[in-house]
């Protein structure tokens, strides 16, 4: 999976989603720029994924002047210099062709560096004739959505492009949405599939009938060693309320110390008043023991009786995510909370929809949310 970023923020979260490959820009709202040498640098320092740059001196058509070329063709010069993994760029004609004079000259520039076709694809004539040519001219790969506003309308001309390709070019389907998919799993056989299956993060318990509890060091230990991705750890001493007792607290705490040493990436706790307000003095607590791994408040939001104001105690708190179906019995049930959470967020807290979501609803969870 590779992902656009613009911000350093943005970067980090990716590599820990599960990227394999960042495509670095500015402002990616307008389809991308070139971005700064020095966010290059400083994402460079902070992840160990492939950074793929994006050489596109200004927004608009991909038909540039022999000036924006000599500008595009410097970048890759300096960007090569500062440890860019790759390059992404398009050159079209007015004819809507591919600019193959000016593509070559970019890629001798680019080197051995592998160069990545951008969306300027999506504006050409004759896509299958285009394809030919930029495979000739030795791109590595196409960023397309088969001539349309997203993959998914492209789907058709997509297949069509892949097929007659026979492997000689990668084409990636663009514009889709982009969403990371976490699976709660309590035995090992469901964690190995989960994995195979495109999860990119695991959330581990056991009972999951009994909606979760927290698992044995045994059991996070096999697991550690049976996946690569990120395992998160289920923090809950019992099933039923989420108001906890001064010796439940203290079983939780200890159970955070003992499963941090043995490997866990993260938790997922969640402590309620009996008034149905966050916990503060509690969560706090556990937080602080957490320390550096990220933590999810999870469903135990579900019964809370003021969603924003909680929200707002629990960004405060310092956890990175709410896991929630929108005060519902189901995600599809709660997506109209979950979009006021989301847009109320403003990207402080991800908001994690949660229950009953399966291939048929997601794109609507999606396109509500």
């Amino acid at each position: 999976m590779e992902v656009c970023v613009d911000n350093l923020e943005s970067a980090i979260n990716a590599e820990k989603g599960g990227a394999m490959k960042l495509e670095l820009c500015s402002t990616n709202n307008d389809g991308g720029l070139t971005p700064s040498l020095g966010l290059l640098r400083i994402i460079k320092k902070n992840v160990n994924i492939p950074v793929i740059v994006m050489i596109r001196p200004r927004t608009g058509d991909y038909i540039y002047s022999d000036e924006e070329i000599e500008i595009m063709s410097e970048d890759i010069k300096i960007y090569k210099e500062h440890g860019a993994d790759g390059f992404v760029f398009g050159i079209v004609t007015p004819e809507g062709k591919v600019d193959v004079k000016n593509c070559s000259k970019l890629i001798e520039q680019a080197g051995n560096l592998p160069v990545t076709f951008s969306r300027a694809f999506d504006i050409i004539k004759e896509p299958l004739e285009r394809m030919e040519e930029i495979i000739s001219l030795g791109f590595e790969r196409i960023l397309t959505s088969g001539l349309q506003e997203t993959a998914c309308q492209g789907i058709p001309l997509l297949k069509q492009l892949m097929e007659a390709s026979k492997d000689r070019i990668v084409v990636m389907p663009g514009a889709v949405h982009f969403f990371i998919m976490e699976v709660c799993v309590d035995n090992l056989e469901s964690a190995v599939n989960a994995e195979l299956g495109g999860a990119m993060r695991l959330e581990l318990c056991s009972a999951l009938n009994d909606g979760g509890l927290t698992p044995s060091i045994g059991f996070l230990k096999i697991v550690k060693k049976k996946v690569k991705i990120p395992v998160f750890v289920m923090i809950r001493p019992r099933p039923g309320d989420f108001i906890y007792s001064d010796d439940e607290i203290e079983i939780m705490s200890e159970d955070i110390k003992i499963l941090k040493e043995c490997g866990a990436d993260g938790f997922v706790f969640g402590i309620t008043t009996s008034e149905g307000e966050v916990d503060i003095k509690n969560c706090s607590k556990l937080m602080k023991l957490a320390r550096s791994h990220p933590v999810t408040y999870h469903r135990a939001f579900d019964g809370v009786k003021d969603p924003l104001k909680s929200m707002e105690e629990i960004i405060s708190l310092g956890f990175q995510r709410i896991l929630t179906s929108g005060l519902q019995g189901s995600a599809i049930q709660g997506a109209s909370l979950l979009r006021q959470l989301i847009e109320s967020s403003r990207g402080r807290i991800i908001i994690m929809p949660g229950a009953g979501i399966n291939p048929e609803n997601l794109h609507i969870i999606l396109k509500v949310t």
